[in-house]
């Protein structure tokens, strides 16, 4: 596969192919149900027309960033992916935070909690790499540094559901995983020692609430909406639609479920139907990720078989070898 010509030098992998889009497509809708009812509800309950407006306009902004975010290779850009996550999370604890609480990134008129925005691709970025790489340690120490410093407790456990379903499809392959696991369990104890001081957002937090007391079976489909979106990871899996990489999926499904988790059990945002544009934005950036770590697909539309690669490298081996022998003989 030939990668950069034609963009900048930027890797793709063959531009979005039907699969993924069909991929992509049935999250968008499970997400697009949970966003119009949360926005339904937020309407009927007298929240202004802004605040839920924003939503949608969120939900279109992340559908039009995923579809050729879906066709980039993030083989040689996981450690810039990682790179910038673990910047802008850091950027959270500059300056004053409201009650002592450091969750958000602003950008003109904007707030955005950098934990929902980022952690989600980063999470694919960790699947994707090298599984001994030291970049992994540093980058994952980092994220849940600032996670337990913000303080994060919904975030931090995501995150340590995530790291824990990778460390058991990668910790034979290196034992580090191991090390990377304990390092999110203690930012996760830290972060829950710490109260969360913050009053809850009756249209963030207690968005299923105010559905329930409106229409129950809007309530209903607005979880089961959210439910869906959650797991969808978990059905990119191998060979699906592409290459395999059944861990970041897995993975990325484990850390969505476990923030609807916390929002459920706790005064936690709700993703998606909630009025925060944060993880419209941020789901929709791993679903495009996610989708291009598990698909390579040549410009001409054909996929390589990758089981052929081995049958090929010996050959390959063997001929180098003879080469050697013809030359130390000749001399």
């Amino acid at each position: 596969m030939r990668e950069g010509s034609g963009n900048g030098g930027f890797p793709v992998s063959g531009g979005p192919s039907p699969s993924r889009l069909v991929y992509l497509l049935a999250y968008g809708v499970a997400s697009l149900i949970a966003v119009a009812a949360g926005c339904w509800t937020a309407y009927k309950t007298g929240a202004r027309a802004s605040l839920w407006v924003a939503n949608v306009v969120a939900w279109f902004v992340g559908f039009a960033v995923a579809v050729p975010l879906s066709a980039v290779s993030f083989r040689r850009y996981w450690k810039f992916s990682l790179l910038c996550a673990v910047v802008l999370m850091a950027a959270t604890l500059v300056g004053p935070g409201p009650s002592g609480v450091h969750r958000w990134i602003g950008m003109g008129s904007f707030h955005f909690n950098a934990a929902q925005l980022l952690l989600p691709i980063a999470v694919v970025m960790l699947g994707v790499a090298p599984p001994d790489s030291a970049v992994i340690t540093g980058a994952l120490a980092a994220i849940c540094l600032t996670l337990a410093l913000q303080p994060d407790r919904s975030q931090a456990g995501a995150m340590t559901a995530a790291v824990a379903v990778l460390a058991a499809t990668r910790w034979r392959a290196s034992p580090r995983w191991l090390i990377h696991l304990g390092i999110s369990l203690i930012a996760f104890l830290a972060s829950d020692l710490r109260p969360d001081s913050l009053a809850p957002v009756p249209h963030v937090e207690g968005i299923i609430g105010l559905a329930a007391s409106v229409n129950r079976f809007a309530a209903t489909v607005m979880v089961c909406a959210v439910v869906v979106a959650s797991m969808w990871p978990a059905s990119v899996r191998h060979g699906t639609p592409g290459r395999p990489r059944a861990g970041a999926g897995y993975a990325l499904a484990a850390y969505l479920c476990v923030s609807l988790l916390f929002g459920l059990l706790a005064a936690f945002p709700i993703p998606l139907a909630g009025l925060s544009i944060s993880p419209i934005i941020g789901y929709w950036l791993a679903a495009g990720a996610l989708l291009a770590v598990n698909s390579t697909v040549r410009r001409d539309g054909s996929r390589p078989d990758h089981r052929d690669e081995g049958k090929r490298a010996q050959p390959d081996a063997s001929n180098r070898r003879s080469n050697r022998a013809e030359r130390t003989g000749s001399s």
